[in-house]
């Protein structure tokens, strides 16, 4: 699917879409969401990555980040 095809399915700019692949903005979670219907995957596939690699890229980094704290939060409920 192109970057207009998916800007047009989802109500966004081609450039919005253009900036989210280039990691210049991040997307909210509405938007991966909407992102994920349109391209029919699993949401989960947007924050599956190579840890080795979140070291060079801020968004994958702070979402490493979220995914340790939102483990942590689960343990400590099921404690």
């Amino acid at each position: 699917m192109t970057q207009p095809q998916v800007a047009k399915r989802i109500n966004v700019s081609m450039e919005t879409i253009s900036r989210l692949e280039r990691g210049v903005n991040i997307p909210s979670l509405k938007t991966i969401e909407k992102i994920s219907v349109v391209l029919d995957v699993p949401i989960k596939t947007f924050f599956e990555f190579d840890e080795a690699k979140a070291k060079d890229s801020s968004f994958e980094r702070e979402i490493s980040k979220f995914v340790v704290y939102l483990k942590l939060r689960i343990k400590r409920k099921s404690a």
